[in-house]
């Protein structure tokens, strides 16, 4: 027989697990409101935080957001000025390996920066490298598969302090990893006997090659400036050579590093 005192005490057990079971909602419901209120944040985003010139703005939009070089349109110029001529779609990192979004950008080699085409208001903005780390294409772009853009490297040496906040493309990674910056430089031709200096753009690349915490910057890359650069990796260079390998291109040169590694990965394992 069940006494008052027992059916009291189950009363009081359901009442506080129908207590527990609420606090636990709430709970559940504030945590799901927060995750998806950060994801807004980052979702829609500040265009005055991420999109904001860089490092305080030595890039000049005109009106049509093109650049402006003094009173030059960078567009009118000779040369190569962007990377890709179209905005294209690719996700954006912050530093923190957040998402902040995807946007249809464009790189821009003088200033070595992207252009940011903003769907809602179909303005171009320039996305600070100061907060923005990353940025990987959703598409082939110039023969390179999603290619992928970075400005920090902090993991892979302690002696970048010195490097500018630019983009450089990723082509290897591993022991040995390869950054590419795409850059253009301004120079200047006579024009009209010499009283005229016309401006034109000239493409100024130079490799990063990251290798236990050190890093060197090559303008060209090929077997004897590696070698030259890391002579600890002689060894597995003179293997390469033994191959008959060449570096006439960017692809090669990915394919030689690629293999290198390899080779790297082999002797650590013995």
């Amino acid at each position: 027989m069940v006494t008052k005192k027992v059916v009291k005490m189950l009363k009081q057990i359901l009442c506080y697990l129908v207590v527990f079971f609420h606090l636990g909602t709430i709970n559940a419901q504030r945590a799901q409101s927060s995750a998806q209120q950060s994801e807004t944040l980052i979702s829609s985003s500040s265009y005055g935080l991420y999109f904001r010139g860089y490092n305080g703005a030595e890039i000049t939009l005109d009106n049509n957001g093109k650049p402006k070089w003094g009173d030059i349109d960078l567009e009118s110029l000779p040369g190569q000025l962007y990377w890709n001529n179209d905005f294209l779609l690719a996700k954006l990192y912050l530093k923190n390996q957040k998402s902040l979004g995807e946007f249809k950008v464009k790189f821009e080699q003088l200033n070595q920066v992207f252009y940011v085409l903003t769907e809602n208001d179909k303005v171009t903005k320039v996305a600070d490298p100061t907060i923005i780390e990353r940025v990987e294409f959703l598409s082939t772009v110039n023969g390179w598969e999603a290619p992928v853009f970075k400005n920090m490297f902090n993991d892979l040496s302690g002696k970048t302090k010195g490097l500018n906040n630019a983009y450089f493309q990723e082509l290897v990674v591993g022991k040995v990893s390869l950054y590419k910056s795409i850059k253009s430089i301004v120079r200047f031709k006579d024009s009209l006997f010499g009283s005229i200096k016309k401006p034109y753009l000239v493409p100024q690349p130079s490799y990063f090659l990251f290798y236990k915490g050190d890093y060197k910057e090559l303008k060209k890359m090929n077997l004897k400036n590696v070698a030259n650069a890391f002579p600890v990796l002689d060894n597995e260079l003179r293997r390469l050579k033994a191959d008959g390998v060449d570096w006439d291109d960017d692809k090669q040169v990915v394919e030689n590093l690629r293999q290198l590694n390899v080779l790297l990965n082999k002797k650590e394992s013995q």
